[in-house]
Protein backbone atom coordinates (compact mmCIF):
# COMPACT_ATOMS: atom_id res chain seq x y z
CA UNK A 1 0.00 0.00 0.00
CA UNK A 2 0.88 3.33 -1.07
CA UNK A 3 0.28 6.24 1.18
CA UNK A 4 0.46 9.94 -0.87
CA UNK A 5 0.83 13.02 1.00
CA UNK A 6 -0.49 15.56 -1.56
CA UNK A 7 -4.17 15.25 -2.04
CA UNK A 8 -4.15 16.07 -5.56
CA UNK A 9 -2.48 13.25 -6.24
CA UNK A 10 -5.55 11.29 -8.43
CA UNK A 11 -5.05 7.59 -9.18
CA UNK A 12 -5.20 7.53 -13.18
CA UNK A 13 -7.29 4.14 -13.71
CA UNK A 14 -5.79 4.24 -16.99
CA UNK A 15 -2.03 4.19 -16.09
CA UNK A 16 -0.55 0.66 -14.55
CA UNK A 17 0.11 2.27 -11.28
CA UNK A 18 0.92 5.93 -9.62
CA UNK A 19 4.04 7.41 -9.79
CA UNK A 20 6.26 6.36 -6.43
CA UNK A 21 7.33 9.69 -7.23
CA UNK A 22 4.91 11.22 -5.19
CA UNK A 23 4.37 8.66 -2.66
CA UNK A 24 4.77 9.55 1.37
CA UNK A 25 4.81 6.63 2.68
CA UNK A 26 4.42 2.76 1.76
CA UNK A 27 3.35 -0.09 3.50
CA UNK A 28 3.29 -3.88 3.53
CA UNK A 29 0.57 -6.51 4.41
CA UNK A 30 0.90 -10.08 5.87
CA UNK A 31 -1.28 -13.04 6.55
CA UNK A 32 1.23 -15.16 8.34
CA UNK A 33 2.87 -14.12 11.29
CA UNK A 34 6.03 -16.32 10.23
CA UNK A 35 6.74 -13.91 7.72
CA UNK A 36 7.72 -11.15 10.17
CA UNK A 37 11.14 -10.38 9.86
CA UNK A 38 11.78 -9.36 13.65
CA UNK A 39 10.69 -10.87 16.92
CA UNK A 40 9.91 -9.09 19.71
CA UNK A 41 11.29 -12.25 22.34
CA UNK A 42 14.74 -12.49 20.52
CA UNK A 43 17.94 -11.37 22.19
CA UNK A 44 18.78 -9.63 19.05
CA UNK A 45 15.00 -8.88 17.71
CA UNK A 46 15.92 -11.09 14.79
CA UNK A 47 14.29 -13.76 13.42
CA UNK A 48 16.63 -16.13 10.89
CA UNK A 49 13.37 -17.80 8.96
CA UNK A 50 13.46 -18.11 5.29
CA UNK A 51 10.11 -16.39 5.04
CA UNK A 52 10.89 -13.47 7.42
CA UNK A 53 14.52 -12.90 5.15
CA UNK A 54 12.39 -12.85 2.80
CA UNK A 55 10.11 -10.44 3.93
CA UNK A 56 13.22 -8.42 5.41
CA UNK A 57 14.33 -8.40 1.56
CA UNK A 58 11.11 -7.31 0.11
CA UNK A 59 10.57 -4.20 2.44
CA UNK A 60 14.19 -3.45 2.42
CA UNK A 61 13.70 -3.22 -1.45
CA UNK A 62 10.42 -0.86 -1.55
CA UNK A 63 12.49 1.79 1.34
CA UNK A 64 15.43 1.71 -1.36
CA UNK A 65 13.18 2.43 -4.27
CA UNK A 66 11.23 5.09 -2.36
CA UNK A 67 14.50 6.86 -1.30
CA UNK A 68 15.71 6.60 -4.93
CA UNK A 69 12.87 7.84 -6.64
CA UNK A 70 13.03 11.24 -4.79
CA UNK A 71 14.95 13.84 -2.46
CA UNK A 72 14.38 12.59 0.72
CA UNK A 73 16.47 12.41 4.65
CA UNK A 74 14.49 9.62 5.85
CA UNK A 75 11.55 7.60 4.61
CA UNK A 76 8.68 5.71 6.64
CA UNK A 77 7.09 2.47 6.20
CA UNK A 78 4.84 -0.01 8.15
CA UNK A 79 4.46 -3.79 8.12
CA UNK A 80 0.56 -5.08 9.22
CA UNK A 81 0.05 -8.87 10.17
CA UNK A 82 -3.59 -9.96 11.27
CA UNK A 83 -3.17 -9.06 14.53
CA UNK A 84 -0.51 -6.46 15.01
CA UNK A 85 1.46 -3.94 13.06
CA UNK A 86 5.12 -2.31 13.30
CA UNK A 87 6.42 1.01 12.12
CA UNK A 88 9.70 1.76 10.92
CA UNK A 89 11.96 4.55 10.18
CA UNK A 90 14.60 4.43 7.82
CA UNK A 91 17.60 6.80 7.13
CA UNK A 92 21.11 6.21 5.09
CA UNK A 93 22.62 4.70 8.69
CA UNK A 94 20.21 2.17 9.44
CA UNK A 95 16.64 1.43 10.42
CA UNK A 96 14.09 1.79 13.57
CA UNK A 97 11.85 -0.89 14.00
CA UNK A 98 9.17 -0.59 16.97
CA UNK A 99 7.70 -3.57 18.45
CA UNK A 100 4.43 -5.22 18.25
CA UNK A 101 1.85 -2.43 18.03
CA UNK A 102 -1.23 -5.06 19.48
CA UNK A 103 -4.76 -3.79 17.37
CA UNK A 104 -6.77 -5.10 20.85
CA UNK A 105 -4.45 -3.07 23.40
CA UNK A 106 -2.81 -0.70 21.75
CA UNK A 107 -4.88 0.30 18.78
CA UNK A 108 -4.96 3.91 19.99
CA UNK A 109 -0.67 4.27 19.66
CA UNK A 110 -1.01 2.98 15.93
CA UNK A 111 -4.13 5.61 15.32
CA UNK A 112 -2.18 8.71 17.10
CA UNK A 113 1.04 8.03 15.05
CA UNK A 114 -0.97 8.27 11.37
CA UNK A 115 -2.63 11.55 13.07
CA UNK A 116 0.95 12.87 13.60
CA UNK A 117 2.08 12.13 10.57
CA UNK A 118 -0.72 13.74 9.01
CA UNK A 119 0.10 17.13 10.90
CA UNK A 120 3.82 16.89 10.15
CA UNK A 121 5.87 19.24 7.82
CA UNK A 122 7.44 18.20 4.18
CA UNK A 123 10.53 17.94 6.43
CA UNK A 124 9.73 16.07 8.76
CA UNK A 125 8.12 13.79 6.74
CA UNK A 126 11.24 12.93 5.21
CA UNK A 127 11.17 15.48 2.01
CA UNK A 128 14.33 17.27 1.52
CA UNK A 129 13.30 20.11 1.36
CA UNK A 130 16.48 22.22 0.26
CA UNK A 131 15.90 21.35 -3.60
CA UNK A 132 12.64 22.51 -5.12
CA UNK A 133 11.39 21.23 -8.60
CA UNK A 134 10.60 23.91 -11.12
CA UNK A 135 7.08 23.94 -11.75
CA UNK A 136 6.56 24.30 -16.06
CA UNK A 137 5.01 27.80 -15.72
CA UNK A 138 8.65 28.83 -13.86
CA UNK A 139 10.93 27.37 -16.68
CA UNK A 140 10.19 30.40 -18.99
CA UNK A 141 12.87 32.42 -16.48
CA UNK A 142 15.61 30.18 -16.99
CA UNK A 143 15.18 29.53 -20.38
CA UNK A 144 14.59 33.34 -20.19
CA UNK A 145 17.96 33.64 -19.36
CA UNK A 146 20.24 31.03 -20.37
CA UNK A 147 17.91 29.90 -23.54
CA UNK A 148 19.54 26.42 -24.38
CA UNK A 149 19.29 25.89 -20.79
CA UNK A 150 17.59 21.86 -21.84
CA UNK A 151 20.16 21.30 -24.66
CA UNK A 152 23.19 21.96 -22.21
CA UNK A 153 21.63 19.68 -19.51
CA UNK A 154 20.60 16.87 -21.92
CA UNK A 155 16.66 17.86 -21.23
CA UNK A 156 13.60 18.39 -22.69
CA UNK A 157 10.15 20.00 -22.57
CA UNK A 158 8.79 17.01 -20.41
CA UNK A 159 11.81 16.58 -18.23
CA UNK A 160 11.36 17.29 -14.51
CA UNK A 161 13.72 20.10 -13.55
CA UNK A 162 14.82 21.09 -9.99
CA UNK A 163 16.64 23.92 -8.37
CA UNK A 164 19.71 23.75 -5.75
CA UNK A 165 20.70 27.21 -3.87
CA UNK A 166 23.66 27.12 -2.04
CA UNK A 167 24.28 29.78 0.55
CA UNK A 168 27.00 32.32 -1.47
CA UNK A 169 23.72 32.75 -3.70
CA UNK A 170 23.93 30.35 -6.74
CA UNK A 171 21.91 28.35 -7.83
CA UNK A 172 22.28 25.18 -9.70
CA UNK A 173 19.72 23.43 -11.96
CA UNK A 174 19.96 19.82 -12.60
CA UNK A 175 17.94 17.39 -13.89
CA UNK A 176 17.82 13.61 -14.53
CA UNK A 177 20.93 12.13 -12.61
CA UNK A 178 23.78 10.56 -14.39
CA UNK A 179 24.91 8.31 -12.06
CA UNK A 180 22.76 7.11 -8.99
CA UNK A 181 23.99 4.76 -6.60
CA UNK A 182 20.65 4.12 -4.95
CA UNK A 183 20.79 0.25 -4.25
CA UNK A 184 20.80 -0.05 -1.10
CA UNK A 185 18.65 2.11 2.05
CA UNK A 186 21.41 2.39 3.64
CA UNK A 187 25.34 4.66 2.90
CA UNK A 188 26.37 7.15 0.73
CA UNK A 189 23.40 7.16 -1.86
CA UNK A 190 25.50 9.31 -3.91
CA UNK A 191 24.09 10.79 -7.06
CA UNK A 192 25.84 13.15 -9.69
CA UNK A 193 24.32 15.41 -12.67
CA UNK A 194 25.30 17.74 -15.37
CA UNK A 195 24.32 21.05 -13.72
CA UNK A 196 23.80 24.67 -14.90
CA UNK A 197 24.64 27.50 -12.46
CA UNK A 198 22.74 30.05 -13.11
CA UNK A 199 25.81 32.67 -12.19
CA UNK A 200 28.23 31.41 -14.63
CA UNK A 201 25.65 30.35 -17.17
CA UNK A 202 28.42 27.38 -17.21
CA UNK A 203 27.41 23.67 -17.44
CA UNK A 204 29.38 22.37 -14.05
CA UNK A 205 29.53 18.64 -12.62
CA UNK A 206 27.28 18.26 -8.99
CA UNK A 207 27.67 15.73 -6.70
CA UNK A 208 25.11 14.38 -4.06
CA UNK A 209 26.06 12.33 -1.53
CA UNK A 210 25.81 11.19 2.33
CA UNK A 211 29.32 11.43 3.65
CA UNK A 212 30.52 9.30 6.64
CA UNK A 213 31.09 11.54 9.42
CA UNK A 214 34.55 10.55 10.71
CA UNK A 215 37.11 12.30 12.29
CA UNK A 216 39.52 9.92 10.46
CA UNK A 217 37.46 10.76 7.01
CA UNK A 218 38.91 14.39 5.38
CA UNK A 219 35.31 15.30 3.36
CA UNK A 220 36.07 15.54 0.06
CA UNK A 221 36.16 19.31 -0.50
CA UNK A 222 38.92 19.35 1.74
CA UNK A 223 40.75 16.63 -0.27
CA UNK A 224 40.57 18.62 -3.57
CA UNK A 225 41.66 22.27 -1.56
CA UNK A 226 44.79 20.13 -0.27
CA UNK A 227 45.61 18.72 -3.81
CA UNK A 228 45.33 22.28 -5.32
CA UNK A 229 47.14 23.73 -2.83
CA UNK A 230 50.07 21.53 -4.02
CA UNK A 231 49.73 22.19 -7.73
CA UNK A 232 48.80 18.30 -8.31
CA UNK A 233 48.28 18.75 -11.64
CA UNK A 234 44.85 17.51 -13.78
CA UNK A 235 42.83 17.16 -10.77
CA UNK A 236 38.90 18.91 -11.28
CA UNK A 237 38.45 22.47 -9.49
CA UNK A 238 36.54 22.87 -6.36
CA UNK A 239 33.73 24.87 -7.39
CA UNK A 240 31.21 24.97 -4.29
CA UNK A 241 30.27 22.71 -1.40
CA UNK A 242 28.12 22.26 1.44
CA UNK A 243 26.87 20.41 4.15
CA UNK A 244 23.33 20.60 4.20
CA UNK A 245 22.44 22.08 6.98
CA UNK A 246 19.85 20.13 9.34
CA UNK A 247 20.03 16.78 7.63
CA UNK A 248 22.43 14.35 9.51
CA UNK A 249 20.96 10.74 9.98
CA UNK A 250 19.51 9.85 13.39
CA UNK A 251 19.58 5.88 13.57
CA UNK A 252 23.22 6.04 14.39
CA UNK A 253 22.34 8.42 17.85
CA UNK A 254 19.85 4.99 19.34
CA UNK A 255 22.68 2.56 19.33
CA UNK A 256 23.68 3.21 22.57
CA UNK A 257 19.99 3.26 24.01
CA UNK A 258 19.12 0.68 26.29
CA UNK A 259 16.03 -0.05 24.47
CA UNK A 260 17.85 -1.35 21.15
CA UNK A 261 18.25 -4.80 20.67
CA UNK A 262 21.78 -6.20 19.03
CA UNK A 263 23.60 -9.23 19.24
CA UNK A 264 27.07 -7.95 18.02
CA UNK A 265 29.10 -4.61 18.50
CA UNK A 266 27.20 -1.49 17.37
CA UNK A 267 28.69 -0.15 14.45
CA UNK A 268 26.43 2.64 12.98
CA UNK A 269 28.03 5.28 11.29
CA UNK A 270 26.92 8.97 11.15
CA UNK A 271 26.02 10.10 7.58
CA UNK A 272 26.23 13.96 6.73
CA UNK A 273 24.21 15.19 3.50
CA UNK A 274 26.96 17.04 1.28
CA UNK A 275 26.99 18.32 -2.08
CA UNK A 276 29.89 19.08 -4.13
CA UNK A 277 30.37 21.00 -7.30
CA UNK A 278 33.77 20.45 -9.55
CA UNK A 279 34.01 23.63 -12.33
CA UNK A 280 35.06 20.60 -15.09
CA UNK A 281 32.56 18.45 -16.61
CA UNK A 282 33.31 15.40 -18.64
CA UNK A 283 33.08 15.47 -22.05
CA UNK A 284 31.17 12.96 -24.09
CA UNK A 285 33.58 10.38 -25.90
CA UNK A 286 31.73 11.05 -29.10
CA UNK A 287 32.98 14.46 -29.12
CA UNK A 288 36.98 13.07 -29.49
CA UNK A 289 38.26 14.04 -32.34
CA UNK A 290 40.53 11.24 -32.84
CA UNK A 291 42.36 8.24 -30.36
CA UNK A 292 45.31 10.63 -29.81
CA UNK A 293 43.09 13.11 -27.68
CA UNK A 294 41.17 9.86 -25.56
CA UNK A 295 44.79 8.40 -24.84
CA UNK A 296 45.68 11.79 -23.64
CA UNK A 297 43.10 12.46 -21.24
CA UNK A 298 43.05 8.61 -19.29
CA UNK A 299 47.31 9.98 -19.91
CA UNK A 300 46.41 13.04 -17.40
CA UNK A 301 43.86 11.14 -15.71
CA UNK A 302 46.36 8.97 -14.48
CA UNK A 303 49.26 11.21 -14.27
CA UNK A 304 46.61 12.89 -11.52
CA UNK A 305 46.03 10.43 -9.86
CA UNK A 306 49.74 9.07 -9.67
CA UNK A 307 50.97 12.02 -8.28
CA UNK A 308 47.93 12.28 -5.99
CA UNK A 309 48.88 9.22 -4.03
CA UNK A 310 52.27 10.37 -4.22
CA UNK A 311 51.14 14.17 -1.79
CA UNK A 312 49.45 11.57 0.52
CA UNK A 313 51.76 8.98 1.07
Amino acid sequence: MCLYDDPFVQYNSNATSPSIQNVGFMGEFKLVPNDDPFDDDSPNFECTSSQARDTLGQICTYATAHAAAQFRTHVFSFLVFPRYARLLMWDRAGVVVTEKIDFKKDALVLAEFFWRYQYMSATQRGSDETIWEILPSQRADILQAVPDALALLGANDDSRLYSIPFPDNRTFVISAPLYMGTGSPIGRSTRTFKALCMWTRKIVFLKDTWRIMSPGLLAEHEIYGKLAEARVPHVATLEAFIDVHGQATRTDEFQQETWVRSSGPRRLRKFQHYRLVLKEFTRPIQLFQDVRELVQAFRDALEGKRLSFSFWY
